[in-house]
C-alpha cells in the first residue's frame, strides 16, 4: 500500500511542478533513508518510466539520480 500511495503522490507532484523527474525515497522502510548509509529509490520519469533502483550506498543512489538527469539534459 505505501509503495503504490507513495507513487500516486509522486506523480501528481511532478505533475503539478512540472518536473523532469521526481526520486521517491522509502525513508519509513527499515535499514534505509535517515540514520542508515543506505537508500531505496523509485524515480519516477515525465515520459512514464519508473525506475526502481536497488537498496544502495547513498552515494550510489546519487550517482544514479545524476545519470538520468544527464540524459534528460541530453534531449
Amino acid at each position: 500500500m505505501e509503495t503504490r500511495e507513495g507513487l500516486e503522490r509522486a506523480r501528481g507532484k511532478l505533475a503539478r511542478k512540472n518536473l523532469d523527474l521526481i526520486a521517491l525515497n522509502y525513508v519509513g522502510r527499515e535499514g534505509v533513508g535517515f540514520g542508515s548509509p543506505e537508500n531505496e529509490v523509485t524515480l519516477i520519469l515525465r515520459d512514464g518510466r519508473v525506475v526502481e533502483l536497488p537498496r544502495l550506498s547513498k552515494r550510489e543512489v546519487a550517482h544514479r539520480i545524476l545519470d538520468f538527469v544527464k540524459e534528460l539534459w541530453k534531449r
